[in-house]
C-alpha cells in the first residue's frame, strides 16, 4: 500500500477538497498538517456524517492520490458490517432489504440514460446527510418513470398520463395497472406538492418512509415497463 507525505500532490489535493468542501474559504487555506488535524478530530469525536464526507471525498479521488480502491472499499464496508450503512457505488447509503436494493440497482443500471439520471439523482438524495431531502427523492423517482415512458412511447415531450396513453396501446396494461400508476403520479404531485414550489404545497411534508417507498415503487415501476417492452 503506498504512503503519504505532506508533498505528495495527490493528498494535497485531497486536503484542499476537504477544507472546501467543509464550508473554508479558499483564500484562508491552512495548510495540510492543520487540514489532517481536524479529519484526525471528526475521526475520534465529530458527527458520523462528516465521517463519510470525508471518505468519499477521498474515494472520488483515488485516481490522483493512488490508493487501492477495491481494498478500501472492502475495508470500509468490512467495518460496516452490522451497521445501518452500506459503501455503494463511491458513496455511503442506509442498508435497504435485499429485494429494494435490487429493483434499485436495476433501475440505475437501466438502458436510458435520462431515466438513469433521475433514480441516481434520488438515490443521492435519499442518502444525503445529516438527513435525507424526502421531497427530491420523490420528485425525481416518479421524473425516473416519466422519462422510461418517454423513452418507450417514442414521444419526449409527453407527460406521464399521455406517454402510458400511448404505451397501453401497444401493451394494453391492466386497467387497474395503470390507474394505479396515474394515481401515483398524483401524489407526488398533489399530496405534498414535491413536483412544484414548496410554497404550494399543503401540509403534511413527506419524510424518509414514504421518500424510500417512492423510490422503490417507482424504480420498480420503470423496470417492470421495460422488461414488458421486450416481452
Amino acid at each position: 500500500m503506498p504512503s503519504f507525505s505532506y508533498g505528495d500532490r495527490g493528498i494535497k489535493d485531497f486536503y484542499r477538497r476537504v477544507w472546501l468542501s467543509f464550508g473554508g474559504p479558499a483564500d484562508e487555506y491552512p495548510g495540510s498538517a492543520r487540514v489532517l488535524q481536524t479529519i484526525k478530530g471528526i475521526f475520534l469525536g465529530g458527527e458520523w456524517w462528516r465521517v463519510f464526507d470525508i471518505l468519499e471525498t477521498a474515494l472520488s479521488m483515488q485516481n490522483v492520490m493512488g490508493f487501492p480502491e477495491a481494498f478500501a472499499i472492502n475495508s470500509i464496508n468490512k467495518a460496516l458490517t452490522g451497521s445501518a450503512y452500506v459503501l455503494q457505488n463511491g458513496e455511503f447509503a442506509e442498508r435497504l432489504p435485499i429485494e429494494q436494493t435490487a429493483s434499485i440497482d436495476t433501475a440505475l443500471s437501466g438502458p436510458f440514460s435520462s431515466a438513469r439520471t433521475h433514480f441516481a439523482n434520488a438515490y443521492r438524495a435519499l442518502n444525503r446527510r445529516p438527513e435525507c431531502d424526502a421531497g427530491e427523492v420523490i420528485r425525481e423517482s416518479i421524473h425516473g418513470v416519466e422519462a422510461t415512458c418517454r423513452e418507450l412511447c417514442g414521444d419526449q415531450n409527453a407527460d406521464l398520463g399521455r406517454a402510458l396513453a400511448k404505451l397501453d396501446k401497444q401493451y394494453q396494461f391492466h386497467p387497474v395497472l395503470r390507474q394505479a400508476i396515474e394515481k401515483l403520479y398524483g401524489w407526488t404531485g398533489d399530496a405534498s406538492g414535491v413536483r412544484h414550489a414548496e410554497k404550494e404545497a399543503p401540509k403534511g411534508k413527506p419524510g424518509k418512509a414514504e421518500a424510500e417507498l417512492a423510490l422503490v415503487t417507482c424504480s420498480a415501476i420503470a423496470n417492470y415497463l421495460i422488461a414488458a417492452s421486450i416481452e
